[in-house]
């Protein structure tokens, strides 16, 4: 599978044992302390499609201060399965950046209805309303 396969995938797609490479927005960020009090980072991911956990085990404290909420990250590595759930197991993580051409927009959850389907059911709408003012005011 090439790097562009791997990208392609969204988070609704991953099955444990995926290599993905892949864009994700950062949705939550926690410090958290392993038994021997060891830190390490919960992060929680996400794509138009769903959000995903993952950890980040090493390097923790220069991660911490540089990956914060809302920012958009480049991650490499395996699906896994832990505690019942779906997670990445990070090989590599990076912040995006201006050559990457990736924005907030390409995060946004999308509907399944096409903007032509919107438009023509909001048309139809506004025709039934019998009310003249409203109906100027919806037009």
């Amino acid at each position: 599978m090439t790097e562009s396969q791997l990208s392609s995938k969204k988070i609704r797609e991953f099955k444990p044992g995926d290599r993905i490479i892949g864009f994700f927005i950062v949705r939550k960020k926690e410090l958290k302390t392993k038994k021997d009090q060891t830190p390490y980072i919960l992060l929680e991911l996400g794509d138009q499609s769903g959000r995903i956990s993952c950890t980040l085990w090493d390097n923790v404290k220069s991660f911490y201060d540089t990956i914060n909420v809302g920012d958009m990250v480049k991650v490499k590595g395996t699906v896994i399965i832990y505690n019942d759930s779906q997670q990445i197991s990070v090989e590599k993580i990076r912040k995006a950046k201006p050559e990457d051409k990736i924005t907030e927009k390409d995060f946004l959850r999308r509907g399944n209805i096409e903007t032509e389907a919107l438009k023509n059911r909001l048309k139809i709408t506004m025709e039934s309303v019998k009310n003249s003012s409203l109906k100027s005011l919806l037009q």
